[in-house]
């Protein structure tokens, strides 16, 4: 087996092979954090070189950094949580925390069963970034770990989940979205989401119906399709037959995010409808960012600093267990086609 060396150390890490060999030589130069990293990284490769009292401290380096924070999500592909992971990791490189990314399964989820670093205790924090059944929750809990939760079950109460959570401000923006589109006289109103799903969509819907009802309009109820399982949302072959009753009879779509738009816009269009003009359809998550939207309305999500809060929230609960739980409501912001503003 090849001799790791020093080199090695630096190509691992990005760094100087001098800043290297100093910080495994004992130099006080090299600022702490840094110096850290380089010996987890020299203990991590089997490096073996080192003084006496380098090793001493190495050993307690490695102990004292090995502090880790799990990251876990359901096993569903979603690039809306890369934006979030982005924001995750810059705070976390600023800290002598790591995080390890793990993904849940739908047996899992239904069995209760833990990612093994959780089940064993050997993180000291955990960010939920999927909405797990309040059974699973409940698992995550009983751990004692201090836990951060991104969203929460549509029916979240401290008392019986006690935790934190960062959530989006989702009814407030539905509410400002529907009453811009009921002002430029859209007049039939259409609903796409599991309000059940989650706290947050569930917002969203309240903030649909109240703008409607401020405005003297109702929502018809066979236009909102707001139950059956998450994942249906995202199979258009699924949603054919309830968006197929929207033609002719809604000229607004109001979608609980921008995937599910997205899905409807592509049957709409199949059908020979030209969207906006024939119907208008919003979505939620501004999926595609600011500067790159195209042909539909939705809502801005800063999910970097939605990455940043929650790792935040997390070292500020593992700093100060007994305080009390916190929830944080993050701003959006409604915007639409450039072109239309």
């Amino acid at each position: 087996m090849k001799k790791v060396s020093e080199n090695d150390i630096a190509e691992a890490l990005g760094l100087s092979r001098n800043t290297v060999s100093k910080a495994l030589h004992g130099s006080t130069i090299v600022a702490p954090q840094t110096r850290r990293k380089i010996l987890n990284q020299a203990f991590e490769m089997g490096y073996t070189k080192l003084p006496r009292s380098v090793k001493a401290e190495m050993n307690e380096s490695v102990l004292a950094g090995a502090r880790k924070i799990a990251v876990i999500a359901k096993r569903e592909p979603s690039s809306f949580w890369n934006r979030i992971l982005f924001g995750i990791s810059d705070i976390s490189e600023n800290t002598d925390y790591s995080f390890m990314m793990h993904f849940i399964s739908r047996e899992e989820e239904k069995k209760l069963i833990l990612p093994k670093d959780i089940a064993c205790g050997n993180v000291q924090g955990i960010i939920c970034l999927s909405v797990f059944s309040e059974e699973y929750i409940q698992k995550i809990a009983g751990t004692r770990i201090p836990a951060v939760f991104y969203d929460a079950p549509a029916k979240y109460s401290h008392g019986e989940i006690p935790a934190d959570a960062v959530l989006v401000e989702s009814y407030y923006s539905m509410y400002s979205l529907v009453s811009r589109l009921i002002r430029e006289g859209r007049k039939s109103f259409a609903f796409l989401g599991n309000i059940r799903y989650c706290r947050t969509v569930c917002d969203r819907w309240r903030g649909f119906r109240d703008a409607l009802c401020d405005a003297g309009l109702q929502p018809e109820e066979d236009l909102c399709i707001t139950g059956r399982d998450p994942l249906w949302y995202y199979r258009c072959s699924e949603m054919e037959g309830c968006l197929q009753k929207l033609c002719g009879r809604a000229d607004a779509v109001v979608c609980a995010s921008d995937d599910i738009a997205m899905e409807a816009i592509h049957f709409f269009s199949q059908k020979g409808f030209a969207v906006p003009k024939d119907i208008q359809v919003t979505g939620f998550d501004d999926k595609m960012n600011l500067l790159d939207r195209t042909s539909f309305g939705t809502v801005h999500v800063d999910n970097e600093y939605i990455g940043k809060r929650l790792f935040q929230m997390l070292l500020e609960r593992i700093q100060c267990p007994q305080k009390n739980c916190e929830s944080v409501f993050v701003s959006t912001k409604v915007v639409f086609p450039k072109e239309d503003s």
